[in-house]
């Protein structure tokens, strides 16, 4: 059986100062394979965004498109990250979430992680 889903939909605005709006929105597809190494993959995109209450400051963006890939004995991520005004994705660490930039291009990342 194939599965569609909408996991999250979150927003949180009590912030300590009430600066900050933050949206999260995920969606996956899992498939399942059930061979003799891969058990299943699961296609899937998350996206967030900090949308900040002070004029002067730039919003923050990070979207993941990724694939898991469960075998047997581990699980492998395999995802295309994409990134705005976001220090994981290349912005500088000391203002992304604070002032940003408003000339800040998508930054972009392919990320490999192994677990076992």
């Amino acid at each position: 059986m194939r599965y569609l889903y909408f996991a999250s939909f979150i927003k949180s605005n009590n912030t300590t100062d009430e600066i900050i709006n933050h949206w999260t929105g995920n969606i996956s597809y899992n498939v399942p394979i059930n061979g003799r190494v891969v058990k299943s993959l699961t296609f899937y995109n998350d996206y967030g965004v900090i949308l900040k209450e002070e004029d002067s400051f730039e919003d923050s963006h990070l979207n993941i498109l990724g694939c898991l890939v469960k075998a047997v004995p581990v699980s492998i991520f395999i995802e295309f990250i994409a990134g705005k005004n976001m220090p994981y994705v290349g912005s500088p660490t000391g203002s992304a979430f604070a002032l940003g930039n408003s000339n800040a291009d998508w930054e972009k990342m392919f990320n490999i992680n192994l677990s076992y």
